[in-house]
């Protein structure tokens, strides 16, 4: 039987500039391996949704975090 944990997250900060233009959306998944299924996979993934137009920090933003 193969299970997986996932956990979704959302974070929206107040201390960055134009933090309402902009949302952070994260995954965390774990999953069982080996063939004992004694170990297991962790794996992280973040993404930037965009609310609103930042025009100027819209590349920026994305250049710096993907």
């Amino acid at each position: 039987i193969r299970t997986k944990l996932t956990v979704e997250t959302v974070s929206n900060s107040i201390a960055v500039p134009l933090a309402d233009c902009f949302q952070l959306e994260g995954r965390w998944e774990v999953v069982p391996s080996g063939r004992d299924q004694k170990n297991c996979k962790l794996t992280i993934s973040f993404c930037v949704h965009f609310l609103k137009r930042t025009y100027l920090l819209k590349g920026l933003i994305s250049f710096n975090t993907c």
